[in-house]
Formats: C-alpha cells, sequence, structure tokens
C-alpha cells in the first residue's frame, strides 16, 4: 500500500494547525464529519439487505410472503429485485439519505410496539402503504425507473399498447397503473 498520500495529508495538516491554531476545530470537524458520513454509509449500507428487512418478524409474516409470489421475486428473467431496490431511490443521494432516515420510524415503531404483532401490522398496513404509493408518485416513481426504462420497453410485445411510451405526456408515473406487484393490496 502507498503512503505517500496520507503522509502528503498529514504534513499539510500538521503545517495548518501549526500556522494557523483556529482550523484546530475545522479539521476536527472535517474528520468528525467524515466519520459521521462514514458511519451513516456504513450503517446504511447493512440496513438495505432483504435479511436487515426481515429481521423485524412483521416484515417476515405477510408482506414477505406477498413478495415471494411476486414477479419481483420469482420471474422469466431471474432478475430479481430486493426491499431496497424498490423502497429507496437510487440516483441522488440525498433522497437516498432521507428516505433512510425516514425509513428509520418503522425500526422505532417496531422496537416500541406499534406493529409488533400480525394484528397491529395489518390495522395499520393500508395507511403505509398509502405512504409508500404518494412518495412513488412524489418521486415519479424512482425506484421502478431504476430498473424499468421506458424507452427501452417493447409496446406490441406488453400487451399495453404505447401506454408506456406516453406516461410522461398523460401526467402519470409507474404506480398510478401497477399496484400490488409486489405486496397484495391492503
Amino acid at each position: 500500500m502507498d503512503f505517500r498520500l496520507i503522509d502528503r495529508l498529514s504534513n499539510r495538516t500538521t503545517a495548518l494547525i501549526t500556522k494557523h491554531p483556529a482550523g484546530i476545530p475545522l479539521v476536527f470537524g472535517a474528520l468528525l464529519g467524515l466519520t459521521i458520513a462514514a458511519g451513516f454509509a456504513g450503517l446504511a449500507g447493512l440496513s438495505d439487505s432483504n435479511g436487515f428487512c426481515l429481521s423485524c418478524h412483521e416484515m417476515a409474516g405477510a408482506s414477505y410472503q406477498d413478495y415471494l409470489q411476486s414477479p419481483h421475486y420469482r420471474n422469466r428473467t431471474g432478475v430479481r429485485a430486493g426491499c431496497a431496490d424498490c423502497h429507496l431511490p437510487h440516483a441522488n443521494w440525498l433522497a437516498y439519505a432521507k428516505a433512510k432516515v425516514t425509513a428509520s420510524k418503522d425500526v422505532y415503531h417496531h422496537l416500541i410496539g406499534t406493529i409488533d404483532t400480525p394484528e397491529k401490522f395489518a390495522a395499520l398496513r393500508l395507511e403505509m402503504a398509502r405512504r409508500v404509493l404518494l412518495d412513488l408518485k412524489a418521486s415519479d416513481s424512482a425506484p421502478c425507473r431504476s430498473c424499468h426504462d421506458v424507452s427501452a420497453m417493447d409496446p406490441q410485445a406488453q400487451g399495453s399498447g404505447d401506454m408506456h411510451q406516453r406516461i410522461g405526456t398523460l401526467g402519470k408515473t409507474c404506480v398510478d397503473c401497477h399496484q400490488g406487484l409486489a405486496h397484495r393490496l391492503p
């Protein structure tokens, strides 16, 4: 491993602190910011797995069983979409970070017992599904579009005519027509 870059960075940091003692808080602030960002990125990456999502028993119930029967799990092409593929935006890091922070409420509600039984989860399922659909509409179905490219679709092979080609001109997004694909509708 080549440590020259690290040495140069260390030397420049030392010179900055020696010449400008007021730079000490700046350096420590930068290091703290990098540490927090790296920690967030690491935890976010770990929590993107299906295993993490299924660690809450309420997710391993009806929602997961629905997913196992869906074309997002098993299909003719062998491409499988996981929880994070559909529930998180991919193209914009800021939107991704916001979605992760927002999703932490699900972990919170699991921990405090709001949705800790199949009955409690079922009672709130419609509200949760509506929230997900609103998020998907607000993002113009960005998670869908990270896998599905309208310009690559063959309208004749789909049986949908030219609806996919006209979707933008109609003011519609994927979830206006496609609901209940990975989870049954509540």
